[in-house]
């Protein structure tokens, strides 16, 4: 199911989907130019701070006024009244291709006081569980900063978590800032990175290490609104990778089966067993495993949109997934 063309559409298709991404700082082939860097950037001298890599190219617009106006307005074409929700699984192509699909999540959920952000690191480039510990996470006009109590809770509690940059070099969790930003500009962060990615199925997590993990976000979490905070979990996976419409459009339906069931044991024998194109699978899981500690069922899971790459690019035959689940309190 992944052959070498896989490589070559991930050149070709940067975009659209992940792409494994090694280049992915660069505007793919045909992408917009950078359209020029804020006037003030909040957090800009912390030497320490997260830059937005992938600003003013075509993942998205690289200035605060540009960047407010495409994010409002793809939250206001969901037309949704916030609710409580514990958590969202979002894709993270670029907003041509999956913003509306983001945004369909992200406009149904009241605004978090903490997000934990669960994200790919699909260069394995850094450490294999990865926790954030240093400074803002820049977003055109916008730094969010880490909730740093919250981030030493979990470490004590797991600690194969590790602090870490290079884990954070992908953009998964990047296209995640400028929707919470949106949200909630003042939010603080916790963001885990998981080496993962389309060609690698589970790797290193079993469903008990991600059983063990979710339990303990569960307890950050508690301890967290128990202080009067509101947390969301924003996790982010791609479902398919560059394969033809009618392949992908099975393997959403049952791949979304076990995320709806909130069956991590389910979703990891699936995965592995049909190696699956996937490419956030882990994230997905732990995410699972943690709403499910906190109370969540699978009443809880809503489907509240599902696309792909086809419909901005018409190519049936290599197609990107991209699912917008919400998990309701």
């Amino acid at each position: 199911m992944r052959g070498w063309w896989c490589a070559l559409a991930a050149v070709t298709l940067l975009a659209a989907g992940c792409g494994d991404d090694e280049a992915s700082s660069a505007a793919p082939a045909g992408g917009e130019q950078p359209d020029g860097e804020p006037a003030e950037q909040p957090g800009a001298d912390d030497p320490t701070a997260r830059q937005a890599a992938r600003a003013g190219t075509a993942w998205y617009p690289g200035t605060k006024a540009a960047l407010d106006a495409k994010v409002d307005g793809l939250l206001a074409d969901v037309g949704a009244t916030p609710a409580p929700a514990r958590a969202v699984l979002v894709p993270h192509a670029s907003l041509k291709y999956s913003g509306h699909v983001q945004a369909a999540a992200y406009a149904r959920v009241e605004a978090p006081d903490v997000a934990i952000v669960l994200a790919s690191d699909h260069d394995l480039a850094g450490e294999a569980l990865a926790i954030w510990t240093e400074g803002p996470w820049l977003v055109p006009g916008y730094a969010l900063y880490t909730e740093q109590e919250a981030a030493a809770s979990l470490m004590a509690a797991f600690p194969e978590l590790k602090p870490d940059r290079a884990a954070f070099d992908n953009h998964p969790p990047e296209l995640q800032m400028p929707f919470l930003a949106r949200l909630n500009p003042a939010l603080r962060l916790v963001v885990i990175a998981f080496h993962d990615n389309s060609r690698n199925d589970f790797k290193g997590f079993s469903p008990e290490r991600t059983r063990a993990l979710g339990a303990a976000l569960a307890d950050v979490i508690r301890e967290l609104e128990a202080d009067g905070q509101r947390v969301l979990i924003a996790a982010t996976t791609d479902l398919i990778h560059y394969e033809p419409l009618a392949d992908a459009e099975r393997q959403h339906d049952d791949l979304l089966g076990y995320i709806e069931a909130l069956d991590v044991e389910g979703l990891h024998a699936y995965v592995t067993a049909e190696s699956t194109s996937i490419c956030g699978e882990v994230p997905t899981a732990v995410m699972m495993a943690t709403v499910e500690a906190l109370g969540a069922t699978p009443a809880d899971v809503e489907e509240v949109a599902r696309d792909t790459s086809a419909s901005i690019n018409s190519d049936e035959e290599a197609v990107v997934g991209y699912t917008g689940v919400v998990i309701w309190r």
